[in-house]
């Protein structure tokens, strides 16, 4: 939100500056930009607000993998490799074990990121949203440098939608689409974005 308003406060000087040169549209420009900055002014108090009566919030912290289940694998490839192969099968539970194994076990492998990202999906497909979004907290705090941000942006905006706060999930999708112009996932953003606002005003 610091950014987004840093970014329109911006922008209102430059219609400052074109209303100096008498163009045409400068007012309109400036009111509705004035409009967007006192609703994100609103919406920044709001969340300082509430983080200031959460308290401290500590770094995110792995869900325990699910128990039971046959003996998993201990070299890191074939880790990924068996929680993959049960993810397209479609065995979530089991893929969600085996993954968050891989993630707490060799968090600096190449692919944690990968498997946090395939966790969070199945946790999202058994509507355990609360422990999806944990799941993809993780990725954007520890992995954020990583490629699977667009994913994980994409998948909060889901878990969102699902929860029926659609206004949180816009703005996940809207930063796929400012920040990851380039990502494989930018056609599916923008779809979402346009059905979750249209049912925003419903």
């Amino acid at each position: 939100l610091d950014t987004r308003l840093a970014k329109l406060e911006s922008n209102l000087v430059e219609a400052i500056e074109k209303l100096r040169t008498n163009s045409a549209d400068s007012g309109v420009v400036i009111d509705e930009l004035q409009k967007e900055i006192a609703l994100l002014r609103g919406e920044l108090a709001t969340f300082q607000h509430k983080v200031q009566q959460d308290g401290p919030q500590g770094p995110p912290v792995l869900e325990p993998p699910p128990a039971g289940g046959p003996q998993l694998p201990s070299d890191r490839a074939a880790l990924y490799k068996y929680g993959h192969e049960r993810w397209k099968a479609g065995e979530c539970s089991e893929a969600v074990r085996a993954f968050m194994q891989l993630a707490d076990k060799h968090p600096d492998y190449d692919f944690a990121d990968n498997a946090l990202a395939l966790a969070a999906d199945c946790q999202l497909r058994n509507k355990e949203h609360g422990a999806s979004l944990r799941t993809l907290k993780i990725i954007t705090q520890k992995y954020k440098k990583g490629d699977k941000m667009d994913d994980a942006l994409v998948l909060m905006a889901d878990n969102f939608s699902a929860l029926g706060q659609c206004q949180r999930a816009i703005l996940f999708l809207e930063t796929v689409v400012k920040d990851h112009p380039t990502s494989n996932r930018l056609k599916e953003a923008k779809r979402k974005l346009r059905k979750t606002k249209a049912a925003c005003k419903n």
